[in-house]
């Protein structure tokens, strides 16, 4: 069965003034959620992006929301919204939110949204999905890796070079006709250029990176955090304070530029991207316990709302083949 796909973004920038994610105008984190830091204005709008494939047998939607987090219910609740958009119970939806530290906080503990806000995402994110099954074409799939180095280093292990991920995974896909569809990759880096300062929306370093793909090739580019654990911007990690001026835009754009660089470089060749791809998912939900007792004294009093079983929170893990 030949494969077909097609891409979609909408916009989920907030209208209304939100606590920021990633920082507060105290240091302390118990002062985090009484002394936000508010968004006062808009640098660039952020956007669900989704991709949709489809083998003929199994539909999947890969959605990057740009946000600082998406908890399981968050994702529960873009499923429940795809379903209900699309009429459809059988399209396997994947969510990752980008981590972000200059859009609206999702975690919770820098202030929180409100409810409205997440439900809007929710109803945006399944509007790309919609819009994105909606285009459906047949399509061709490649992949590619590479390696960005330069940019990213370890804010714990500052003196560990092999203590950062520097590859690059490249997902391309093109329709029939040879249009781009969409560009994917993945890379692991905190999206965290910008410091407490800053109280404009944007999606930092990724934003610059989206704009340049999509210029160079059309489609839609999406941008997907790997295991970024204590992986930070060398920039960041160099001033961490903000006191050298080095947590800004321009830095955000570099990395941005050099991370569209070298996917545009790496691109799969026509000869390696195939028709035929079957999808094959496997996904697992689990439950895992809260040894942190500052995690479990937060969500007792309503700071983290994230749901709990038991004293457990739940999550999944996704396995996606694809060709």
């Amino acid at each position: 069965m030949t494969l077909r796909a097609g891409a979609a973004k909408t916009v989920i920038t907030p209208e209304q003034s939100l606590p920021m994610g990633g920082y507060a105008k105290y240091h302390h984190i118990l002062l985090w959620p009484l002394f936000p830091r508010r968004s006062t204005g808009v640098h660039d709008d952020i956007h669900a992006r989704a991709l949709v494939l489809d083998d003929g047998q199994t539909t999947l939607a890969l959605v990057a929301v740009e946000l600082m987090a998406y908890y399981h219910h968050d994702v529960l609740a873009v499923r429940e919204q795809v379903r209900l958009k699309t009429g459809r119970d059988d399209i396997q939806v994947m969510v990752a939110a980008i981590h972000i530290h200059s859009g609206p906080d999702t975690y919770g503990i820098y202030g929180g949204v409100p409810q409205s806000y997440r439900q809007f995402t929710y109803e945006q994110c399944a509007k790309a999905v919609a819009q994105a099954l909606d285009s459906l074409r047949p399509a061709r799939i490649g992949f590619a890796t590479t390696e960005l180095q330069g940019i990213a280093g370890n804010i714990r292990l500052r003196d560990d070079p092999p203590s950062i991920d520097p590859e690059v995974g490249i997902m391309h896909v093109l329709g029939e006709s040879g249009q781009p569809v969409a560009t994917v990759a993945n890379y692991a880096l905190h999206a965290d250029y910008l410091f407490q300062d800053n109280t404009l929306i944007s999606a930092d370093f990724a934003s610059f990176f989206h704009q340049r793909v999509e210029e160079e090739l059309g489609g839609l580019a999406i941008y997907l955090n790997a295991a970024q654990g204590d992986v930070y911007p060398l920039s960041t990690i160099a001033d961490p304070q903000g006191e050298k001026g080095l947590r800004t835009f321009v830095e955000a754009e570099k990395a941005g530029l050099a991370l569209a660089e070298a996917t545009l470089a790496a691109l799969p060749g026509d000869e390696s991207l195939a028709s035929s791809a079957p999808l094959a998912v496997r996904k697992r939900t689990f439950q895992i316990p809260v040894s942190n007792s500052l995690l479990r004294i937060l969500q007792r009093i309503g700071i983290i709302k994230r749901q709990r079983f038991n004293g457990n929170v739940q999550s999944e893990v996704w396995v996606v083949n694809v060709g």
